[in-house]
């Protein structure tokens, strides 16, 4: 009911600064006189967001922590009742609903503060719970998972513009890329792996399926459906999605092909379609069915321009195409990125390297193989251990 009421404040146009400070004056007066002070002092609670992606490393990397660490509160934040989280987290006590009371209370008590994509969830609360936390938890830790293996330059993340206590890589040419473009020192940066990929090296599986995942162009955020028909990324991902001769290829070698569209591009998804069987567009009616996580566990082959989750898929030894989607899309990218698959200009040249790929089993080629096993400090099972061992001394 309390999280109900706070998105009808948020969401009301009229009335809204209204809105947001009774919601505040409605915390601090909650929280303060409601709450035991006691509450703010314990000395062991580690708050995991994921938001606004969900399942990735903090998910991980807390169910980690819940089952080796029981003198830790571990307390994990999702969005509510409707995230598909939900389903798989129902039952967990620690499980912390965006804008509620609980959690304004584990934000300002907790010890460290842990996640993979970005704070606002955290700080959603404003001055007031930047304020009373600085007055319980003055020296919390902020520790950066990531939410994928950083590739390229964003100004975000150069040290000047943060706070972080500490930030997960996975490589020592990853922890060298953070020192020389982010003007970050070595003992900020935990070279542990993902806690995601012990979910990857566990259950390594390969089912007849392609995961077409190709990244969103922010230069495109904005246009109206019909001028975003007019761009090259529009044309070239709808001939991808409804090319015949991949359609048959699919069809008679009985693979399926998932296209996940990324989530800055949600207004234009339905301006997609396709007339194969084998050719499936998740939207908003059929992606609770099926997780980016799983399609990364159980596809055979990525196809995609820059997206990160290459680095996921090259975990598995699992080869990429990698098929640049419209003019002038590629960032300027790390000199490491295109170590692990090869490059395609044409829809021809895709069903070439489809008919390669099936006579080796989708197996990842020799040089690829070394690549990644070069690419990677650890390549095994042990990423949260590492992690959580590292966080903790922080």
């Amino acid at each position: 009911m309390w999280n109900n009421f706070v998105y009808f404040l948020k969401n009301k146009k009229i009335g809204a600064k209204i809105g947001v400070i009774f919601h505040y004056t409605l915390l601090g007066f909650f929280s303060l006189f409601f709450k035991p002070i006691q509450f703010f002092k314990k000395e062991k609670i580690y708050f995991f967001e994921d938001r606004p992606f969900g399942i990735d490393n903090a998910y991980f990397l807390y169910k980690y922590y819940k089952k080796n660490f029981p003198n830790i509160e571990s307390v994990y934040l999702v969005k509510n009742k409707k995230d598909a989280l939900y389903k798989k987290l129902e039952n967990d006590k620690n499980v912390v609903y965006e804008f509620s009371l609980q959690h304004f209370w584990y934000f300002i008590g907790a010890e460290k503060l842990i996640f993979s994509y970005d704070t606002s969830p955290f700080y959603f609360f404003g001055k007031l719970g930047i304020f009373l936390k600085k007055i319980f938890k003055p020296c919390t830790k902020m520790v950066f998972l990531q939410h994928g293996v950083t590739k390229s330059f964003i100004p975000f993340f150069r040290k000047e513009n943060n706070i972080f206590s500490g930030i997960v890589v996975n490589s020592q040419k990853e922890e060298k890329y953070f020192i020389d473009e982010f003007g970050y020192n070595k003992e900020d940066l935990l070279v542990s792996g993902f806690p995601r990929f012990d979910n990857l090296y566990k259950n390594r599986e390969k089912e007849k399926q392609i995961f077409f995942f190709p990244t969103w162009n922010s230069k495109l955020a904005g246009l109206t459906q019909s001028s975003f028909q007019k761009t090259d990324y529009y044309n070239k991902i709808k001939e991808f999605l409804e090319s015949s001769s991949l359609s048959s290829w699919l069809e008679k070698n009985k693979y399926s092909l998932y296209y996940y569209p990324h989530q800055g591009m949600a207004e234009y998804v339905n301006l997609f379609s396709t007339k194969s069987k084998n050719i499936i567009i998740l939207d908003d009616n059929n992606k609770e069915n099926i997780s980016i996580p799983q399609l990364i566990l159980e596809s055979s082959l990525l196809i995609t321009d820059y997206s990160s989750i290459v680095f996921d898929f090259a975990y598995q030894h699992k080869p990429t195409l990698y098929y640049n989607i419209g003019e002038n899309h590629y960032p300027s990218l790390s000199s490491y990125f295109y170590d692990f698959g090869e490059k395609v200009a044409s829809l021809e040249e895709i069903i070439e390297k489809l008919n390669i790929l099936k006579k080796n089993n989708f197996k990842m080629q020799e040089k690829y193989t070394s690549n990644t096993d070069n690419f990677f400090e650890y390549i095994d099972s042990k990423n949260c251990e590492r992690t959580s061992l590292l966080i903790n001394n922080l």
